[in-house]
């Protein structure tokens, strides 16, 4: 039961860091004139 814990919050984990990458991403590109996004930020992937 502990590793399942252990595996349950590095998940939680990577994926709360790549989101917060993925924000870092759309703040950063969005000062540019033509905004080019990465095609595995979360968001773009969401909102295809």
């Amino acid at each position: 039961m502990r590793l399942i814990s252990r595996i349950g919050c590095g998940l939680c984990a990577a994926v709360l860091l790549w989101a917060f990458i993925s924000w870092c991403d759309i703040v950063a590109d969005n000062c540019k004139p033509n905004p080019q996004h990465s095609e595995y930020n979360m968001f773009v992937l969401m909102t295809k």
